[in-house]
């Protein structure tokens, strides 16, 4: 590095001038970071897209896995277990029914409440009374379809089969 700098001293002055330069200038720097805080001002919108998409998407995941589960733990106990759908919170409850009359009461256990992320909404498309009883055989009260969207138009829907209990995700 020493060589790299080559100090000229003049005879009648005792200064020195370094002819060689380590680094940045202070304008080098200053428009590296107004192009970098540029990108990432244009790819923030995109960011923000992407990671709604995976909210909205972790949403309808946990929705389908909880009607799994529903339908598991109702065959496997061997006691009804209730979904009830309150779409104006955007959330859902799962609690046993060991009386089988829809409504939960003291000491059945309770599972719940799931809440939508923000920006995701639930609606209830066609469950009767905003609720869904998972048999012990297996099967449900009723054929029904849950819709969740998010504020980009964003919709799918979940169906659960009255017959199997079965649920899948529609585009």
């Amino acid at each position: 590095m020493r060589e790299a700098m080559r100090i000229h001293s003049t005879s009648d002055r005792q200064s020195c001038l370094v002819t060689s330069q380590n680094g940045m200038t202070l304008l080098e720097l200053l428009i590296t970071v107004t192009v970098l805080g540029m990108v990432l001002a244009a790819s923030i919108p995109s960011l923000r897209s992407t990671v709604e998409g995976y909210r909205f998407n972790a949403d309808v995941n946990e929705m389908t896995s909880k009607m799994f589960l529903t339908r598991q733990l109702a065959v496997r106990e061997k006691v009804p277990y209730v979904v009830t759908l309150a779409p104006t919170n955007d959330r859902f409850t799962i609690f046993e029914d060991r009386d089988a009359d829809g409504v939960q009461d003291a000491g059945e256990k309770t599972l719940g409440p799931y809440l939508m992320d923000v920006g995701v909404s639930l609606l209830n498309v066609n469950w009767g009374g905003n609720r869904m009883t998972f048999r012990p055989n297996g099967t449900t009260s009723q054929t029904g379809d849950v819709q969740i969207v998010d504020g980009r138009g964003r919709s799918k829907t979940i169906r659960i089969n009255t017959m199997t209990g079965n649920t899948e995700v529609l585009p």
